[in-house]
């Protein structure tokens, strides 16, 4: 089975639920840097298959610096609720 099939997709989905049910939100949460998010973009590798979402890590490292803010509040709202 390919990793980016959507019969993957529903078992990675289904695993990633369970883990989140049994999450405790912690608020002593600090806020990612958007520095260290611009070094985790520049690391990845390209010229990669993307997800089944679509985007390849060129889209993520061409784009405006502005990303870099955006995934790092983006994270923090997903991880705080």
């Amino acid at each position: 089975m390919s990793s980016n099939s959507l019969e993957r997709n529903a078992e990675l989905r289904l695993k990633f639920e369970a883990k989140l049910n049994g999450y405790s939100s912690n608020s002593d949460l600090q806020w990612i840097p958007f520095y260290l998010v611009d070094k985790c973009l520049c690391d990845m590798k390209l010229g990669k298959a993307p997800g089944i979402d679509g985007i390849e890590a060129e889209h993520l490292q061409y784009a405006h610096h502005r990303i870099c803010v955006i995934l790092a509040i983006l994270w923090w709202h997903t991880v705080a609720t």
